[in-house]
């Protein structure tokens, strides 16, 4: 099954083979995303729309949640993840990577380019993601974070409607100034880099970002790659047409 639903695409087809898992109707799915942006074309009109950073050239380029963040850098890749059931796992005698213990999905009634600055949904998709695990185990925030000025404000919006002040306990970080934003792969690429940190234990540094922007709420912002202490880790993706997904994985 295709799923096309933009920049949420990979992390939506993760969920959609969890659903099928839990209802019993399969064992074992093979999901993910792959794309291929880095066309001309398709550079040109993300610049015409003013959604990239200025400086492409440069590890400045992208500079998630920073006081000076001009915009993001588009990247391309393939992250594809194997979700089986945990009966079917312990009967051939796996050792499963990582357990996806909650998701969520939701779509603001807000714009077809723009987010909710409220962040709306993706207070909804966080809110669903913790119906199965709790705030408190939450070890550090996976975010979209595009480096882009309305799209990071309105996320940090959005989970500061979930985690109020304790927000600030919780470090957040973002991909997409290390491995571009893959637009529809960018759910699957950084779940697997995701899972990789949680294997060995680190939260993973958002490069390229110095100082907070202060406007935003207040927020923990990793800027360097620390320990983790926990298990949990919540997972964000975003979109054009308001579509918002997370997902957790311990």
């Amino acid at each position: 099954m295709y799923v096309s639903a933009a920049s949420v695409s990979a992390m939506c087809a993760i969920g959609e083979a969890c659903e099928k898992i839990l209802a019993g109707r399969m064992d074992v799915v093979v999901a993910g995303g792959a794309e291929c942006p880095l066309d001309p074309e398709v550079v040109d009109t993300f610049r015409a729309a003013g959604i990239l950073g200025h400086s492409q050239n440069s590890e400045m380029a992208c500079r998630p949640f920073d006081e000076h963040r001009s915009g993001t850098a588009l990247g391309e890749g393939a992250g594809v993840l194997i979700l089986e059931s945990a009966t079917h796992a312990a009967a051939r005698g796996a050792r499963p990577r990582a357990r996806i213990s909650g998701f969520g999905m939701a779509c603001e009634r807000f714009s077809l380019t723009g987010p909710d600055p409220f962040g709306s949904g993706v207070s909804e998709a966080v809110t669903t993601a913790l119906e199965s695990a709790s705030r408190s185990d939450i070890a550090w925030i996976k975010t979209h974070g595009t480096g882009t000025r309305v799209n990071d404000a309105a996320e940090c919006a959005g989970l500061a409607r979930v985690f109020g002040d304790r927000l600030t306990e919780i470090p957040i970080t973002s991909l997409k100034s290390t491995l571009g934003h893959c637009l529809g792969a960018s759910g699957a690429v950084e779940a697997v880099a995701t899972l990789l940190c949680v294997e060995d234990a680190i939260i993973p540094a958002t490069i390229g970002t110095r100082t907070a922007d202060p406007t935003l709420p207040p927020c923990t912002v990793t800027t360097t790659i620390r320990e983790s202490t926990g298990a949990a880790v919540l997972l964000l993706a975003e979109s054009f047409g308001g579509r918002c997904a997370a997902m957790v994985i311990t």
